[in-house]
């Protein structure tokens, strides 16, 4: 008998042991889980304040940018999320095509928007941002050209250098232009730290580029593009298209030789030039 009466008090002590147990193990799930619902909640608070003040910024900006639009435009890069009213918002637009190593200009108007982007500080900028159609080498904007078919010496392929460009510019500092003897861009070392000059020379007449230095460079240095040589306006002489693009920066210019005596060409101070910085780059 005094054995039965142990194994039932045995027996009562682990259930209540038990009992305890998972009453524990519940109340530990029910804090574990009520932390969690605190922090979903306050992270949704904050989350509401950032898209608050997202909102705030974005009626600021809107409200406050002026339409700065620049009448001589040269693009290149279409990707890219130029600063709020600077494309012209007209017809006037002259596409330059090119297929299998003949180009052509095509006048036509373009699709620009202005829209709200958020930088990595999520802060808020305006942006002019281009919907285009196609594969075009550049759009031109203010200057006076004709439709139709245009000579052309050189095309980078898809808009890009060839590769030979940083090999031969890295081992011997100068590229020629495939297809055109006399056309060559070459750089020359500055006191600068890792800092370059670039020039073009065709024939008999050179001009100055654009000087690399650290505060203008990104980690790969200036990305110095040659888009297109040939004549848009048909008058024997060639005619340049570059961009000279650095870390948030664009820099577009189109050498006309139309009007100019022959030692100004490729004059900077006569060149279509458009740059400036990236809306919402993050720099």
């Amino acid at each position: 008998m005094k054995i039965s009466m142990s194994l039932l008090l045995i027996f009562f002590s682990l259930l209540a042991f038990s009992a305890a147990s998972v009453g524990s193990e519940n109340n530990r799930f029910q804090e574990v889980m009520e932390n969690e619902s605190s922090k979903e909640d306050y992270l949704a608070k904050e989350d509401i304040k950032q898209l608050e003040k997202i909102k705030r910024q974005k009626k600021q900006i809107l409200k406050s940018t002026k339409k700065n639009y620049k009448s001589l435009v040269v693009m290149t890069e279409f990707d890219t999320s130029y600063e709020g009213y600077t494309l012209p918002r007209s017809e006037n637009w002259y596409g330059l095509y090119c297929e299998k190593g003949s180009c052509k200009l095509i006048k036509e108007s373009l699709e620009i928007r202005a829209m709200p982007l958020i930088d990595s500080s999520d802060e808020v900028e305006l942006a002019d941002i281009v919907n285009i159609k196609g594969n075009p080498v550049a759009f031109i904007h203010g200057v006076h050209l004709e439709e139709g078919d245009v000579s052309t010496a050189f095309i980078s392929p898809y808009n890009d250098m060839p590769r030979n460009f940083y090999s031969d510019m890295k081992e011997s500092n100068r590229w020629k232009v495939p297809g055109l003897s006399d056309f060559l861009l070459y750089r020359e070392k500055t006191s600068n730290i890792d800092g370059f000059k670039y020039y073009i020379k065709h024939g008999e007449f050179e001009q100055f580029l654009i000087e690399s230095t650290p505060s203008n460079m990104n980690e790969y240095g200036v990305d110095i593009t040659l888009h297109w040589v040939g004549d848009l306006d048909r008058d024997g002489i060639l005619d340049l298209i570059f961009s000279l693009n650095s870390y948030c920066t664009y820099e577009n210019r189109l050498y006309l030789s139309s009007g100019l005596s022959k030692d100004k060409l490729y004059s900077l101070e006569t060149a279509v030039e458009f740059s400036g910085w990236m809306a919402a780059c993050g720099c």
